[in-house]
């Protein structure tokens, strides 16, 4: 089913848009239960996708899988039809940018220092020449050159994100995968965000994202995906799958959608 990665890809320069594919992924504990449960997915080529679901649902394993920082135990992943299995840690980093759910504090280390890992996988290639405009972009596109030379142990938690949002920017890969980027965040870091993602989405790039903002991926988001109970219960356009039985089903809580003339999917618990 895979394709030899080394055929298309050199390592020395990004590859074309792709879609991540999930096939019949599934991952399991060691004590055999389903932590997600087998699921055929794909998260189409420059495309928004924005994954939802309850607290525990399989919402960050699902992304984890798609991103390759957690290997299925059934089942394959590919990127733009090529296995991961065939691509090496280089690869994937010019492939890919991973924002997790859960970032530590990098002691020792400035804001631009956190920044300028994402040039990492450029580094002895053409593109290593663009490394100090990625990163004064990345910087000035989350509104955070001021802190460039502050220590991370110093940041707060909203802005540690945005520092480690740069980062992923600054990295220019064709897939972007973020495990609720908009937690911790205020609005002024919201805003932010979301013109970071309007952006990344206008120059093609292929992005999942979960979130529990069911509103702001409604407005944001291309297509949808609902997780619960370790499983994928739906997925498709936005304004098909944010439905008032859907997410009441998936949520185990009586709710209200109204979608309005400008797309945004309006949400109220009903009694």
């Amino acid at each position: 089913m895979s394709k030899d990665y080394k055929e298309t890809a050199t390592g020395t320069g990004p590859i074309p848009a792709m879609s991540i594919e999930l096939v019949n992924c599934a991952l399991r504990t060691s004590s055999g239960r389903y932590r997600l449960e087998p699921t055929t997915l794909t998260f189409a080529s420059g495309l928004v996708t924005a994954v939802v679901g309850p607290n525990g649902a399989g919402k960050s394993s699902l992304l984890a899988i798609a991103a390759a920082t957690l290997s299925p135990t059934e089942g394959e992943v590919l990127f733009g039809g090529y296995s991961v299995s065939d691509m090496n840690a280089r690869q994937m980093a010019q492939s890919r940018a991973v924002l997790a759910q859960d970032l530590s504090v990098a002691f020792g280390f400035n804001a631009v220092d956190i920044v300028s890992w994402g040039r990492t996988p450029w580094r002895g290639t053409e593109l290593q020449k663009q490394d100090s405009t990625a990163i004064k972009v990345a910087l000035q596109s989350l509104g955070i050159i001021d802190l460039a030379n502050r220590p991370m142990s110093e940041l707060s938690g909203g802005e540690r994100k945005r520092v480690h949002l740069a980062r992923i920017l600054a990295q220019e890969t064709q897939c972007v995968l973020m495990d609720e980027p908009d937690s911790d965040l205020d609005l002024a870091g919201l805003a932010t965000l979301d013109l970071a993602i309007q952006g990344m989405n206008a120059l093609g790039k292929t992005m999942v994202i979960s979130s529990h903002d069911l509103q702001r991926v409604s407005r944001l988001a291309d297509r949808i995906v609902v997780v619960a109970e370790q499983k994928v219960v739906a997925h498709g356009e936005a304004r098909a799958v944010i439905t008032t039985e859907i997410l009441s089903e998936a949520y185990q809580t009586q709710v209200k959608v109204q979608w309005t003339d400008q797309g945004v999917a309006h949400i109220s618990i009903v009694g």
